[in-house]
C-alpha cells in the first residue's frame, strides 16, 4: 500500500451540519493539550481544518453527509453532498526559524533574538546558527516593510512547494490549501496599511491549482480565538 493510500484518521457523519462534523473532531482530539498539537503533525493539521470547519465563509456552506479521511496527497479528502474537496495543510515557516527554535531550546539560559532577513542562510545547520546568534555586532533590527515582505516571501514559497506536489494529489473537485503562519516573526512591527494587500496579493499571484487558500495568520494552538483569511481563485 502506498504513502499515499493510507488512512491514518476517519470520521464520518450522516448529519448535514457542518457543526456535527466539527464537534466529532472536537470529540477525537479535545483532549489533547495545546503542546501536544504543536509536537504532533497529525493532531497539528486536524486542529487546523477544524478550526477551517467551523470559522464563517466557504467552509459553513458545505453541507453533509460528511465523510473526512485523513492520509496522505493531500492531508485530508472531504466528501460532502456537493462533492469532494482535497484539502492541504501547510505551515508558513523556514528552516532558519526551526533551527532557531532548535538552539532556543538547547541553551535556554541564553536570550537569542530571532535572525533578521538576509542575516543568515536558510540552510546552514543550528550549530553554526548557534555561532551566528551569540555575535550581537552581526544582527540589525528591522527596517521599513522587511517583516511582511520576508511574510510575502515565505508564503509564495510555501504556496509553490505544495503546487509541485499537487499533480500527486488523490482526485478530487476542488483543491483547497489551509496555511497556518508560524514563522515568530514580528507583526507588531508591520506595516498594517500595506500587509494584508501584500499577502493577498502573493497568495492570489501563486496559488495556482488551488481553487481556494485560507490563512491562519498566526497559530496559536491554545487559543479559539481569531479567524481565517480567505482567498478564492477564480
Amino acid at each position: 500500500m502506498s504513502e499515499e493510500s493510507v488512512e491514518r484518521f476517519r470520521v464520518y457523519t450522516e448529519s448535514r451540519s457542518i457543526s456535527d462534523l466539527v464537534a466529532a473532531l472536537e470529540k477525537e482530539d479535545g483532549q489533547h493539550s495545546p503542546r501536544e498539537v504543536k509536537e504532533n503533525k497529525d493532531l497539528k493539521e486536524r486542529w487546523v481544518l477544524r478550526k477551517w470547519l467551523s470559522s464563517v465563509g466557504f467552509a459553513q456552506q458545505l453541507v453533509g453527509p460528511f465523510d473526512l479521511l485523513q492520509s496522505e496527497r493531500p492531508d485530508f479528502t472531504l466528501a460532502h453532498a456537493g462533492g469532494t474537496l482535497g484539502i492541504e495543510v501547510a505551515e508558513i515557516t523556514s528552516q532558519v526559524v526551526a533551527n532557531y527554535r532548535k538552539v532556543v531550546s538547547e541553551n535556554e539560559e541564553v536570550f537569542f533574538s530571532l535572525p533578521k532577513p538576509g542575516d543568515f542562510p536558510d540552510n546552514a545547520r543550528a550549530e553554526k546558527l548557534r555561532d551566528h546568534l551569540l555575535s550581537p555586532d552581526k544582527t540589525r533590527p528591522y527596517s521599513g516593510t522587511e517583516p511582511e515582505n520576508e511574510i510575502v516571501q515565505l508564503t509564495i514559497k510555501t504556496i509553490e512547494k505544495k503546487r509541485r506536489k499537487s499533480q500527486s494529489y488523490a482526485s478530487a473537485d476542488m483543491l483547497v490549501l489551509l496555511l497556518y503562519e508560524n514563522s515568530g516573526r514580528p507583526r507588531d512591527l508591520w506595516d498594517e496599511a500595506h500587509a494584508p494587500d501584500a499577502i493577498a496579493e502573493a497568495v492570489m499571484r501563486a496559488c495556482g491549482e488551488f481553487s481556494y487558500v485560507a490563512l491562519w495568520p498566526v497559530a496559536e494552538f491554545s487559543t479559539e480565538d481569531g479567524s481565517f483569511v480567505e482567498y478564492l481563485n477564480r
